[in-house]
């Protein structure tokens, strides 16, 4: 997990390899689809979508979010298991 910092509690994403200015009154304006990592991407980039805002990073939190939910409660069985 290269693209997290964890301090005090808090999670934060911090991939940006391919950032750049985002300006949400420019509807019109493509964007590249090939932004994201290819496992946290939302549907609408895989499909090839140019024209997206903040909902894809929405979509990629999320999906994080829940992969660090499973391997957190993955490792609390497993403790469990072993403790018995």
């Amino acid at each position: 997990m290269q693209s997290f910092l964890l301090c005090r509690g808090q999670i934060k994403l911090a991939d940006f390899g391919l950032a750049r200015l985002y300006q949400a009154e420019d509807k019109e304006r493509p964007y590249t689809n090939k932004v994201i990592t290819l496992w946290y991407r939302p549907p609408e980039l895989l499909l090839g979508e140019e024209r997206y805002g903040p909902t894809v990073d929405i979509w990629s939190c999320g999906y994080v979010t829940l992969s660090v939910y499973i391997l957190y409660k993955d490792h609390n069985n497993k403790v469990d298991q072993e403790c018995r």
